[in-house]
């Protein structure tokens, strides 16, 4: 009994009290409280002016870096991406890229690819990279649940159609 003390004591001085504090089930308790806001946050706000989004993106942007690697952390990078569509481009299109980076067999990589896709058509008019992203996604995922989705919007752009814009699909 003796010996067992002391390696606790042992543990408890060389990690310290903030052992405790990082235990893993605080961790991920933390990482769902904190996600939870970001969503409360982002249900808010008003869609059709997009006011807030200054506010809300950062809470976001604290679960991605607080919480890396976690489910709440992959949602709220994805997120990020779809928030940032409405006001800046290069920061839906730099955030997409870095899910497809730290998540590229996340069952979201589809998605954020097709989502540059769209973008760079709809928002910047841009045939080539969309063709690149959206054959890319084809590539990549050919599983994917928006395999059919770009298969149709290739045929569309091909054939010198509009595609429908990113919100409403």
């Amino acid at each position: 009994m003796r010996r067992l003390i002391q390696i606790f004591l042992f543990l408890f001085l060389v990690h310290g009290p903030w052992s405790i504090v990082h235990s893993p089930l605080l961790f991920a308790n933390n990482a769902v409280s904190d996600y939870s806001k970001a969503q409360k946050c982002y249900r808010a706000l008003d869609k059709t002016s997009n006011k807030g989004l200054k506010k809300c993106i950062p809470v976001f942007e604290k679960v991605v870096k607080k919480y890396p690697g976690t489910d709440q952390a992959r949602k709220a990078l994805f997120t990020i991406g779809k928030m940032s569509e409405a006001k800046d481009l290069d920061k839906a299109f730099q955030t997409y890229n870095q899910f497809l980076k730290t998540y590229p067999k996340d069952s979201l990589a589809d998605d954020a690819l097709y989502r540059i896709g769209k973008l760079r058509w709809e928002k910047e008019n841009d045939r080539e990279k969309t063709l690149h992203a959206l054959n890319a996604l084809l590539e990549r995922y050919p599983d994917g649940d928006m395999k059919e989705t770009a298969q149709m919007d290739l045929e569309k752009i091909k054939n010198g159609s509009r595609v429908p814009g990113p919100e409403s699909r």
